[in-house]
């Protein structure tokens, strides 16, 4: 029989011990440190984003537009959800009759409809 000379299966002897367990766990140490103090300062900043504003009349401020543009798209995206809603309830599969056809081709028109004005929105 004849003998090995050389062992491919175990890594070489030579490498640094760095390679190790130890050294991810240095590193995910250090990271962690570095990860919590920026929590930290982030929590202590002070918070820049602007709040909805309730505005009086004749105060002679102005809302902010863009309050208005998203509860305009919030109540347009209800409006999708139900129809989405009523076209998943839909039977699509299978052998349609004509009607059943008809339907389906409604509900995806009304689908579209109810999409369209969130798309300029």
């Amino acid at each position: 029989m004849t003998q090995a000379d050389r062992v491919l299966s175990t890594p070489p002897t030579n490498t640094p011990v760095d390679t190790t367990r130890r050294r991810f766990l240095a590193v995910a140490t250090v990271g962690s440190i570095v990860g919590a103090g920026s929590l930290a300062f982030a929590a202590a900043a002070p918070n820049h984003v602007p709040q909805a504003v309730t505005v009086p009349n004749g105060s002679g401020l102005q809302a902010d537009p863009i309050y208005d543009v998203i509860e305009r798209h919030r109540d347009l995206a209800k409006i999708c959800e139900a129809a989405w809603n009523v076209r998943g309830k839909c039977r699509d599969f299978g052998t349609l009759t004509e009607a059943e056809q008809a339907h389906v081709l409604k509900l995806n028109d009304a689908v579209d409809e109810a999409h369209l004005p969130l798309a300029v929105c």
